[in-house]
């Protein structure tokens, strides 16, 4: 009598306590999808094909204790797949994800995930089994923000496990990462650390990469910024087939300096060492030195004189190179001239080099460069809207002339023409453009190219629009060797419609897109016509959407139908 006595408290006191129990545990949202797509491809030439692809997805999330303190979600989902042709074939994938977050609202979250892939490919009168992979996927990462000190780092760490059952071969890559970084107000230092390392059953193969990069900006003022970095990259790889050690240390420092408004110094100082060791090459050693300063001094807004030195120097085991460069050039352009309706201006430039390498050859140059454009702007009246064309035509000669090659000449004309037009009708805006240079001397070559283009856009209601892109270019070279001749026509039309037969989230998309790559008996691209098409329909009404695609794909050699209709439905 006593033992049931206690039984049925002990009971009762259960199912007072469980209701609390269950009430104190945080709620769950949950979430997934049911989808379903058939694909059917009608090719001109080859076996057609259909297949059917079904997914199921369900995932919940929630927090952990209280919202503030951490959340986390889980995602799995099941797709098989089976297309009918030829050769018959059936695909299984499946994929989970988890993933937890701790603190995500303060400055330290923390974040870890964990997402598994496995995938399997059958295909008839091949083999049973031809492909079974799985891959795991495991990762953490925290971070610091402090936004009242400007400072910042994130570390995470990754490890993946590839299990290719079919050719019983396992790859494990590892991941670790470190990235911080301080701002304040001069200075901003950034590092950035990385260590990879890949192992693989197949050869016996183990490759360990190792990457630094630190990075430090100093501005004292609005003239003055120094830019400093140096990184470093260690490869460490071990197989059956060969054994590679290599190093690549790199240090680059650069100022750039404003004294006063009219000068601008600028400095840029490089070292690099690359060492490779192999077993079969042996040791290999390369160094590299670079140094760069330029000096620019702006007389007036138009007119400005540049100075310049380089200086790189390379040694490595069996050789040294060295090379220098002084050079000193002017620059003058004109404001626009005012001359009746027209705007005029024109442009001068100079310079002259000296030009030294390992091989004491010196080689001296100058050049001279002159040039003008002039520019109207004619707008005259076209049903009641004012229609815009912007004309302009320039031309541009050069002159250079080198101790060793003799002097070459450059002269190049150019004209272009712009207008946009925008009425009821729609916007419409076209362009043309012509290029000719023309260079003798040590080689006589030219080249001419148009550039063509027209877009016109109408909306004919709030739903509903269309729109028309065309481009042609042109482009034709001539030397004494050989002539060539290349172009290009593209022509696109695009039409939506937001609510089909008045239906709303009912959509319709239609594109059709023409290329021809052969419109002269002379061009020597080859053929390349071809046609896309492409009708698209969407509708969704709640939790269920429904799409559909006809794409129709031509060439000169086959032409191609896509039917791809797909339900999916969310819960």
């Amino acid at each position: 009598m006593g033992l049931t006595l206690r039984y049925c408290i002990l009971v009762a006191g259960l199912l007072i306590v469980q209701p609390r129990i269950a009430h104190a545990l945080p709620p769950v949202h949950t979430f997934g999808k049911l989808e379903s797509t058939f694909r059917a491809t009608r090719p001109s030439e080859g076996a057609d094909s259909d297949s059917f692809i079904n997914t199921v997805e369900f995932g919940g999330t929630s927090y952990i204790w209280q919202p503030w303190f951490g959340t986390w979600s889980a995602v799995g989902a099941f797709t098989r797949s089976d297309t009918d042709s030829d050769t018959d074939s059936s695909a299984e994938l499946f994929t989970g994800d988890v993933q937890v977050n701790l603190f995500h609202r303060s400055n330290f979250p923390l974040t870890a995930f964990a997402s598994l892939r496995d995938s399997r490919l059958e295909i008839d009168n091949l083999s049973n089994t031809t492909s079974d992979l799985r891959t795991l996927r495991l990762g953490i990462s925290q971070q610091y923000r402090d936004i009242a000190n400007s400072a910042y780092y994130r570390g995470s760490y990754e490890r993946d496990v590839q299990d290719d059952l079919t050719n019983d071969e396992t790859v494990v890559n590892q991941r670790l990462l470190f990235d911080a970084q301080k701002t304040g107000r001069r200075h901003r230092v950034n590092a950035v650390g990385s260590l990879n390392n890949t192992t693989n059953t197949f050869g016996n193969s183990e490759f360990t990469t190792t990457q630094g990069n630190l990075s430090h900006v100093y501005t004292p003022n609005a003239r003055l910024t120094v830019s400093n970095n140096a990184n470093a990259t260690l490869l460490d790889g071990d197989s059956d087939a060969a054994d590679v050690t290599a190093a690549l240390l790199q240090a680059t420092s650069l100022t750039d300096w404003r004294p006063s408004e009219e000068w601008r110094l600028r400095g840029e100082v490089r070292v690099a060492q690359d060492r490779t060791e192999t077993e079969l090459g042996g040791t290999s050693t390369t160094q590299r030195f670079e140094a760069r300063a330029l000096a620019r001094y702006e007389i007036t807004e138009q007119a400005s004189v540049t100075a310049e030195l380089d200086y790189d120097r390379e040694l490595s085991d069996e050789s040294s190179t060295t090379r220098t460069l002084q050079r000193l050039s002017a620059v003058y352009n004109s404001d626009p001239i005012p001359w009746r309706e027209f705007s005029y201006a024109w442009n001068a430039n100079a310079g002259v080099d000296h030009e030294t390498d390992s091989s004491d050859d010196n080689v001296f140059g100058q050049d001279l460069g002159l040039g003008h454009s002039i520019t109207r702007v004619y707008t005259p009246m076209l049903r009641g809207a004012p229609l815009p064309i912007v004309f302009s035509a320039a031309q541009d000669g050069r002159v250079r002339n080198e101790s060793d090659d003799g002097a070459e000449f450059e002269i190049t004309h150019r004209a272009t023409a712009n207008a946009s037009y925008a009425s009821e009708g729609g916007v419409t805006t076209g362009y043309l453009s012509a290029f000719d240079t023309r260079r003798f001397g040590r080689n006589d070559v030219g080249t001419v190219s148009v550039i063509a283009g027209l877009t016109h856009s109408r909306a004919f209601t709030r739903f509903r629009s269309f729109d028309v892109t065309s481009n042609y270019s042109f482009t034709t070279t001539r030397s004494d060797d050989a002539t060539s001749e290349n172009d290009v026509l593209t022509v696109e039309l695009n039409y939506r419609d937001a609510r089909l037969f008045g239906v709303s989230r009912l959509t319709f998309d239609s594109r059709l897109r023409g290329t021809d790559r052969d419109l002269l008996a002379t061009s020597t691209s080859g053929t390349g016509r071809q046609i896309e098409w492409e009708n698209e329909v969407e509708y969704q009404i709640g939790l269920l959407e429904i799409n559909s695609r006809l794409t129709l794909t031509a060439n000169e050699q086959r032409d191609t139908w896509v039917f791809f209709l797909s339900a999916i439905r969310r819960f």
